[in-house]
């Protein structure tokens, strides 16, 4: 049965009009199309109590980090959703309400979430842009701040309720990128992501050669029983450390640009881990432990 005429007509209407916000490439630009009314919309707070029960962030030194005029915001682990970006780009528990950082900052994501329809514009409202490192480049150059998960794909494929990771001993692209602008780096821990889901191993092979071939996860979890896409109902706290200095060298030396780079991540790298020792007898158990190194995803954890 052949939809009527004017049914036919409101759709493709709709999709004219939407044609110039997917093809407007603002995920490219250093604002991009940020709304902070909707970061600080005050149903987040009615959202994240729905999801998660209790979001709530833990600042060790709020003074230093208020003070610091720009820099890169450094989080693990990314989860097999990310849930806890809510924590930093939304009013959820207070990141912008109770001024936790007070500057203007851009979050990066992948690429191909942005040829989603719609749920681009979702993204791009709460001050996502490009990951790429040339519009990160842009962002740190206009004088934003930036958010980034440097674990990425890795810890997204390995997440497992009970395990703690932080796959940064091989990722040095945000040092470089502090390096570069002389920017510090903030690192943060946001326990409770893991626990959100349990992996379902499917397709295993298929999915780890996806994501090594492509850098495109495709993690399998299941949340609550009676809707395994909702996220179990856990506790999501995000501890924040001090922002660490960092020097800006002239990437042209490249002995002493790349020395720095190694430096300053050894110090980045050991900042998360210590600041996860400080409070994983609070909120995860006394003798955990936070895993750094992963230099392939050869498997992933089975369904707890």
């Amino acid at each position: 049965m052949e939809a009527p005429w004017w049914l036919q007509a409101s759709v493709a209407a709709a999709v004219f009009a939407y044609l110039p916000s997917y093809w407007s490439f603002k995920e490219l630009a250093p604002g991009g199309d940020c709304r902070r009314g909707f970061q600080c919309w005050a149903g987040w707070r009615a959202v994240a109590s729905f999801l998660f029960g209790e979001a709530k962030l833990v600042v060790e030194a709020p003074e230093k980090l208020k003070a610091c005029p720009q820099g890169i915001l450094a989080v693990a682990p990314h989860g097999v959703v990310s849930f806890n970006h809510a924590l930093y780009m939304t009013d959820c528990a207070g990141w912008f309400g109770d001024g936790v950082w007070p500057v203007d900052r851009r979050d990066l994501a992948a690429s191909f979430v942005f040829k989603v329809p719609l749920y681009r514009e979702f993204l791009l409202f709460l001050g996502n842009v490009d990951a790429s490192r040339r519009v990160a480049r842009r962002v740190l150059g206009s004088g934003r701040s930036l958010f980034v998960y440097p674990g990425g794909e890795a810890e997204q494929m390995r997440a497992a309720p009970g395990r703690h990771i932080a796959y940064w001993k091989t990722r040095k692209g945000f040092v470089r990128l502090a390096v570069e602008a002389g920017v510090p780096i903030i690192p943060s821990y946001a326990f409770g992501e893991n626990e959100l889901y349990a992996p379902l191993p499917l397709a295993t092979g298929l999915r780890l050669w996806i994501c090594r071939k492509f850098r495109v996860a495709l993690p399998l979890g299941v949340g609550r029983w009676w809707c395994p896409l909702l996220p179990r109902k856990r506790p999501l706290v995000g501890v924040v450390g001090p922002p660490i200095p960092v020097p800006c060298v002239d990437a042209a030396d490249t002995q002493k640009f790349d020395e720095t780079v190694d430096e300053v991540h050894a110090k980045v790298c050991a900042a998360v881990v210590a600041l996860f020792d400080r409070h994983k007898a609070q909120y995860a158990h006394k003798d955990a432990t936070l895993e750094l190194s992963l230099i392939h995803i050869l498997t992933l954890p089975t369904k707890a």
